[in-house]
């Protein structure tokens, strides 16, 4: 282009057009290509962008005052949209550690107990993206038809078998399933969850006759912490003491290697390897413990004060000793005929996400789960 307008110009002049010499530039040298990072190396700002990512997000979960409680309303069961997947009546729906699937009780396809299709226990699938928000969804179920377990439940009146505690180790979620007849616990075992779809298997060598330990094992909660797993335990019938127990982690689903914390002798000393001392004097049903920010998390049902309740230690031994601070999650006033009051994984200590069941016996319904946050900082 240039050369065209010189050549105009000398034609408007008058003159021979004169070529002048172009310079070409020397190229310069190409930066050397970035190596492809190794495998399982981020790119250089990955953790930075995603960081960012995450503070943008803006959640919609309330942020009680410390030591308040919200109640967020159903989220499974009677009146909530579960009954589009066939859950119209249910309750529990633990959420496994993992976060991807919750364990319902015995399930109705109908609005209510005794309504519909009877699953005994259902898995309902956390829609991704809901779970720390302040409405956790589910966008299918499996295990209908009571197929969630590779085992059959007893096939006599009021049969059943319902999830009873999950404990996450290795990054492996096991839940202990109780076998029951009108809610009477006959046997236990260990299943290994599968967050997509049905047939749990037993784990082997698991399974316990109902009275193993005094009957205190039939209703479990835990945490893997290092070496070790904690474990608290109780009885399904909601008509024993909070018990605890520690394993090595690699010998989990060895029942036999549970062993007790408890009083030395006549105390007043405590220690582990003890027979086994109840932790306070009340009995307890539905519990959940589990390990956040440092701090033992203890919540669930106690049948001695009929409520939700939830209680933090610094050490694990202390979760439930009287002296220990407790916030009351539920009553008989603010949701009658309460029970349940599992920990939602991803919770934090000021904003404590508690899943509460409700059943109204009378009636048969609501039979539903109710979402609630709780601030248990002081």
């Amino acid at each position: 282009m240039a050369a065209k307008q010189t050549e105009k110009a000398g034609a408007r002049g008058g003159r021979s057009p004169v070529k002048k010499a172009v310079k070409t530039a020397r190229p310069k040298p190409a930066k050397p290509a970035v190596p492809a990072p190794k495998s399982g190396v981020l790119p250089p700002r990955f953790k930075q962008m995603v960081a960012a990512a995450a503070e943008a997000m803006v959640s919609d979960l309330p942020q009680p005052a410390p030591g308040e409680v919200i109640n967020l309303g159903p989220i499974a069961g009677t009146g909530t949209p579960t009954g589009v997947i066939g859950a119209g009546g249910t309750d529990l729906c633990e959420i496994a550690p993992s976060g991807q699937v919750a364990l319902a009780g015995d399930t109705f396809a109908g609005q209510g107990v005794g309504i519909g299709e009877w699953s005994r226990s259902m898995g309902l699938h956390v829609r991704p993206g809901s779970l720390n928000s302040a409405h956790i969804e589910f966008d299918f179920a499996f295990g209908k038809s009571s197929t969630l377990y590779a085992e059959t439940w007893p096939h006599v009146d009021g049969g059943s078998q319902l999830p009873a505690g999950t404990v996450q180790v290795f990054g492996i979620d096991y839940a202990l399933v109780t076998r029951t007849a009108n809610l009477i616990p006959s046997d236990t075992r260990l299943v290994r969850i599968n967050a997509t779809q049905g047939c749990w298997a037993s784990v082997p060598g698991s399974w316990r006759a109902a009275d193993w330990q005094s009957g205190n094992q039939t209703q479990i909660s835990g945490y893997q912490d290092g070496n070790w797993v904690y474990i608290i335990a109780d009885g399904f019938a909601r008509d024993h003491q909070l018990w605890l127990y520690r394993c090595p982690a690699t010998a989990f689903t060895d029942r036999n290697t549970w062993h007790a914390w408890g009083m030395i002798g006549d105390g007043p000393d405590w220690g582990w390897d003890q027979a086994p001392s109840p932790l306070n004097s009340d009995l307890f049903g539905e519990v959940s413990l589990r390990l956040i920010e440092g701090k033992a998390v203890l919540t669930g049902f106690n049948a001695t004060t009929l409520c939700v309740e939830a209680r933090v230690a610094d050490d694990v031994t202390q979760v439930a000793a009287p002296w220990t601070p407790m916030t009351t999650i539920a009553t008989q006033d603010s949701v009658a005929q309460n029970y349940g009051g599992y920990i939602v994984p991803g919770s934090t200590l000021d904003q404590m996400v508690i899943l509460v069941s409700q059943w109204h016996t009378a009636t048969g319904n609501p039979y539903r789960v109710l979402q609630f946050v709780a601030n248990l900082n002081r």
